[in-house]
């Protein structure tokens, strides 16, 4: 992965920005080159730096409450601990446990009538960094909503039928009630 220079170098330290780099899973561990003005390598370090991508968001679609694990390489960035997370642009409810390679959020609330456009998944992290997903993107997914309950009042033994639009939660199964 190349770099672009942030500041002027000196014979102590080097500031750059690193490039776009690999998109998907495979080697993002890679050396540091230092290249003097005479074009010949002048430091190496091997296998100094690791380039962080996020590989997976399963699923890649879901509504308030929706689990979501999001798996990759370096997803921490250096960080200890993800500051917060965006799917498609509309944070995280809560972030459930983290890893250097697995990062499971529960996707928060959204205003919408209609689903999102797909959109990144951005991992926010506490030293400043930011690791975001281009290729395996997430859509937030219009919330459920009750419209009836029948009856409103019962006791043990009632049968009760609610209506509403979307009460699996694009699912194919209710896991309760």
């Amino acid at each position: 992965v190349g770099a672009t220079m942030v500041s002027a170098p000196n014979d102590s330290y080097v500031v750059v920005r690193a490039n776009a780099g690999p998109l998907t899973t495979g080697a993002n561990a890679g050396h540091v080159e230092v290249t003097g003005a005479n074009g010949a390598p002048t430091v190496r370090g091997l296998n100094a730096w690791t380039y962080s991508t996020v590989d997976a968001v399963t699923p890649a679609a879901g509504q308030f409450g929706t689990v979501v694990s999001i798996q990759g390489v370096a997803l921490l960035a250096n960080g200890s601990v993800p500051a917060s997370v965006t799917l498609a642009s509309y944070p995280a409810a809560s972030i459930e446990s983290y890893s250097a390679g697995l990062v499971v959020v529960r996707a928060g609330s959204a205003p919408l009538l209609q689903d999102s456009a797909a959109g990144e998944v951005v991992l926010h992290m506490n030293n400043g960094q930011t690791v975001t997903s281009t290729t395996q993107p997430w859509v937030q997914r219009v919330p459920g909503s009750v419209t009836s309950v029948q009856p409103a009042q019962g006791q043990a033994g009632t049968r009760v039928t609610v209506v509403g639009q979307n009460l699996l939660g694009y699912g194919t199964a209710l896991a309760s009630l």
